[in-house]
């Protein structure tokens, strides 16, 4: 009887200590695959939270550079990919950049043409020099701020647009020059906003 009693006993006492072990067991089971589901759920959330969290402006910015001349003191955005070319006392201009479309342009063409004259005159001479051209119409002329400037911009229509493509024009002046800023309608206010005066050596 005593052996039949002890052999039960055992077996209870195996009996318990198993399920105890399964229980211990399915318990750190269960926090292991808490912590690896969390894990992997912070992995995969984590970088697409970067990127929806990165402003606009760096990804329109990345197919845009930077033009800065320190001896006529001033800078702008442009597309990037452009072909740039400048020439001094040409045109009327003492100096003249611009950057021009090519089949890897990420942007339209810009120029910048500077004028030993006074803001109004420059205006004049831009419509006097477009008019000779013959195949733009100028749609608006307009003052507007840029900066601690005044500036004008003419809106220009192509007459034809296999010859040529709408522009906008800005003259800005400082000091005794004027800058006159050319590009398409699109493109212009960037341009602008972009545009600054730099100290010269």
């Amino acid at each position: 009887m005593d052996v039949k009693n002890n052999t039960k006993k055992r077996v209870g006492e195996s009996l318990s200590l198993g399920a105890g072990v399964l229980f211990i067991s399915l318990v750190a089971v269960c926090i292991f695959l808490f912590f690896k589901l969390n894990l992997q759920k912070v992995n995969v959330i984590a970088p697409m939270e970067e990127k929806v969290n990165k402003p606009d402006e760096l990804i329109v910015n990345s197919d845009w550079g930077e033009y800065a001349n320190e001896e006529y003191g001033f800078k702008f955005l442009h597309p990037k990919l452009l072909y740039k070319t400048e020439f001094k006392n040409q045109g009327g201009y003492i100096f003249f950049v611009k950057f021009e479309e090519n089949k890897y342009s990420l942007g339209k063409g810009v120029a910048i043409g500077i004028r030993q004259s006074e803001k109004g005159r420059d205006v004049e001479n831009v419509k006097n020099d477009i008019a000779r051209e013959g195949n733009a119409r100028l749609d608006n002329e307009q003052e507007i701020k840029m900066g601690d400037f005044y500036a004008v911009i003419l809106n220009y229509t192509s007459g034809d647009k296999t010859q040529g493509e709408d522009r906008s024009i800005v003259i800005i002046q400082k000091d005794d020059k004027s800058y006159s800023i050319s590009t398409v309608p699109e493109q212009i206010d960037k341009v602008i906003s972009s545009f600054s005066f730099i100290q010269t050596p």
